[in-house]
């Protein structure tokens, strides 16, 4: 994730930190996280409970010591599934006393903050669903749609990737086709006017515009970020363990690709 001026990337034996401005990773755990989300203030990550890093620097600290998974955050809270799938809690970001948002059913694959609500895509019948951040009965959002793979708000609009499709959720209508197809289509980010998807390559949607822009071919991505002068992305090939970027563009978001460096 990027926070501050660096990036924070999870590795095979842990989670390091890479300046913007060059230099070695540092090692912040040495545990691989299973999730990580970051703040204006701080980067939190589940490996055997919930931990926290402030951007000042500080060494890492467990807030919470229970089986964390799937995480989230918003301006004041930290949210996080308890499991074995039971519930979706809450924390605030300095620590305190956990509170309960909502039950589950199912395991989340994956989990929002947003607008009040945190919204979350069941792994078993692949339908999003929410509940207030405040607590409460969880309600549909979106069901009978299939093979729902991520989501992603745009303002208020609620984009989703179907069956290797980008989708609009319209409120009282029909589902919207924003475009098609991705090919193999899993995973999409909001970073400002772009919509970064990773289908058969590494794509920016255009959002006032319209248009679609290859930001890398490589048909290998997993993870990609964004901070304000640059995309970043993460691939199995031609080398795993690279972290590469390209400078953001009004115009050509794959002007200036480069290789970064290793992680």
């Amino acid at each position: 994730r990027a926070a501050g001026d660096a990036l924070y990337v999870v590795v095979d034996d842990g989670l390091v930190r890479l300046e913007n401005s060059g230099g070695a990773p540092e090692y912040i755990h040495t545990t691989r996280p299973l999730d990580i989300v970051a703040t204006e203030d701080a980067v939190f990550f589940a490996e055997a409970g919930l931990w926290r890093v402030w951007l000042d620097g500080s060494p890492p600290s467990k807030l919470i010591d229970v089986d964390v998974r799937g995480l989230a955050a918003d301006d004041g809270w930290v949210y996080y599934v308890n499991g074995p799938p039971d519930t979706i809690d809450r924390v605030p970001p300095q620590g305190g006393t956990p509170q309960v948002v909502a039950q589950l059913d199912g395991w989340p694959d994956v989990m929002i903050a947003d607008g009040g609500y945190v919204y979350w895509l069941d792994g078993s019948d692949k339908s999003i669903a929410r509940a207030p951040g405040s607590g409460g009965a969880p309600e549909p959002v979106v069901t009978d749609v299939d093979d729902i793979d991520d989501f992603v708000f745009v303002g208020t609009e609620l984009h989703y990737i179907a069956a290797e499709r980008l989708m609009k959720d319209v409120p009282a209508a029909t589902p919207q086709l924003v475009l098609s197809p991705f090919g193999s289509a899993e995973r999409i980010t909001l970073d400002g006017e772009w919509l970064l998807v990773v289908g058969d390559q590494l794509y920016g949607l255009q959002l006032a515009k319209g248009y679609v822009s290859t930001i890398s071919e490589d048909s290998s991505v997993y993870d990609f970020v964004a901070d304000e002068n640059y995309w970043y992305w993460s691939s199995l090939s031609p080398t795993p363990g690279i972290v590469w970027r390209a400078r953001r563009c009004a115009n050509n978001p794959a002007r200036g690709a480069k290789r970064r460096r290793p992680a």
